[in-house]
């Protein structure tokens, strides 16, 4: 895997009439990434922000071997099939590294 720990983060809007199960399947994702990958850490955020009608939630994900491209492919395909039916636009994913 990567030499270095990066980490995956993914965040997106949902209709706020739908945050609830947009949560619950979003940490079903988490779930079953966690069997798939074994020491996957993750993690669901909901921004604090102003716009009710589309809050923002964010995934984080996290390994000690760090989060690889074919780590952050398998994230992203699982995802799409789980999550698709609560996204509004897209998921935007970022992949930082510790600074030395």
């Amino acid at each position: 895997m990567n030499s270095q720990a990066a980490q995956v983060f993914v965040y997106y809007r949902v209709h706020a009439a739908h945050v609830a199960a947009a949560i619950a399947a979003a940490r079903a994702l988490q779930a079953h990434l966690q069997v798939l990958i074994p020491g996957l850490s993750c993690t669901l955020s909901r921004r604090v922000e102003v716009d009710a009608e589309r809050p923002t939630l964010m995934e984080v994900y996290g390994h000690a071997d760090g989060v690889g491209p074919d780590w952050q492919r398998d994230i992203e395909r699982l995802a799409g099939d789980a999550l698709a039916a609560w996204i509004v636009g897209e998921r935007h994913v970022e992949v930082f590294v510790p600074c030395a």
